[in-house]
């Protein structure tokens, strides 16, 4: 096999990315499972807003846009490499689902994160969201036609959730104890 220029891989991608297009124009925008999505990929936010403890908007912001980070560079892997796919999008030049990446997993983590402070309390809510999201969200997510599974096990989602939402945790609390560190007075 010749090796292909960048040219060739550029003009691959981009007939790739017409058949997409045509699919997506012809078969996905404004179906019930567009809809669906494009609500989903909403209403959270409004429900976030209400129930956020604004005091503490902040951190849990700043843990949820680590959470959005995860999820996203994940997700292009991911769908690069063909673990997943997705056959029903908001639109067709995103690689990631961006209801699920922005919006529900985020919320759900943050929600979590706010109301479990404690560690240890933290820990458990977290494994046990992590359970939910991998083996009830996502399958549900394959019931509805959004989702397909290539060669990724639920398992590793429920390992990527409950590690990457401790490591979430983590990074928010380093920052805000370095926050906290350079904020008082020196000696």
């Amino acid at each position: 096999m010749q090796v292909p220029s960048f040219n060739d891989i550029q003009q691959e991608r981009y007939k790739l990315f017409e058949m997409i297009q045509v699919r997506w124009e012809s078969n996905v925008v404004f179906s019930w499972e567009w809809w669906l999505l494009l609500t989903l990929c909403l209403l959270p936010w409004f429900v976030w807003w209400k129930m956020l403890n604004k005091e503490e908007a902040l951190p849990i912001l700043f843990y949820g846009l680590i959470i959005m980070l995860g999820n996203f560079i994940l997700d292009n892997i991911g769908t690069d490499l063909q673990w997943w796919g997705y056959p029903i999008k908001l639109a067709p030049f995103f690689p990631p689902l961006i209801t699920p990446d922005f919006t529900i997993i985020p919320i759900l983590m943050m929600f979590i994160y706010q109301w479990f402070q404690p560690f240890k309390s933290f820990v458990i809510a977290n494994f046990i969201l992590s359970l939910i999201i991998a083996f009830i969200g996502e399958p549900l997510f394959i019931w509805l036609g959004y989702y397909e599974l290539g060669s990724w096990k639920l398992f590793y989602s429920f390992i990527y959730y409950n590690l990457f939402g401790l490591f979430a945790k983590w990074l928010t609390q380093y920052f805000a104890n370095l926050n906290e560190n350079t904020n008082k007075p020196s000696p």
